[in-house]
């Protein structure tokens, strides 16, 4: 469905002379990631707003996303498997995490939050192999995401100074979760390149 409404608007651009022919396959990619991405978004949002539960789901959505698309990570086998294990993913957490966290001293959750900040501080940017970045993409991307983290601890200060843990609680679990699919594409690389 994704891929035959992306090949469509492509053959329209590449006929309307608004992109080169040659062009074409990577604006079909293009536009599959543009079309997945706001689909996703729009499924979230829906599911979020049925369930009144915007601002947890917020909180863990955009710090996992913009971190994520900054330091890169692991991916799903598909389009579909990954679509699929983000929605549970944020369903998941939006559901759950705040009520976890309820039972938690705030001491541990601020000392497991400030554990994985560090890391995801520490580590650079990972792309699986047929990603071709240059060192100055992978420069620009971890200055990004080092910038997010700032400002997600920011946003997490405030989160406490307000008493309110679901912001804190949502982005702790996105710069987690960010970090840790990382870890797996680091994991992955090594063992391909050892192969």
């Amino acid at each position: 469905m994704i891929h035959n409404a992306a090949v469509r608007l492509a053959r329209a651009s590449c006929e309307r002379g608004w992109i080169d022919e040659e062009n074409c396959e990577w604006c079909i990619y293009a536009l599959e990631k543009r079309i997945s991405v706001l689909l996703y978004i729009a499924v979230v949002l829906l599911w979020a707003g049925i369930f009144g539960l915007l601002i947890e789901t917020l909180s863990f959505l955009l710090p996992f996303y913009l971190i994520r698309r900054r330091m890169g990570g692991c991916h799903a086998r598909s389009a579909g498997v990954c679509f699929t294990l983000s929605i549970l993913l944020v369903v998941f957490i939006s559901l759950f995490v705040d009520d976890i966290a309820a039972y938690l001293p705030q001491t541990i959750l601020i000392l497991a939050d400030a554990a994985a900040v560090i890391t995801g501080l520490l580590i650079k940017p990972i792309y699986p192999p047929q990603a071709h970045f240059t060192s100055a993409e992978q420069l620009a991307n971890n200055r990004r995401k080092n910038v997010l983290l700032c400002i997600i601890i920011l946003a997490q200060c405030i989160s406490l100074c307000v008493h309110d843990l679901r912001v804190f609680t949502g982005s702790f679990c996105g710069v987690l979760f960010a970090v840790f699919t990382a870890i797996i594409q680091i994991t992955k690389n090594k063992k391909e390149s050892q192969s």
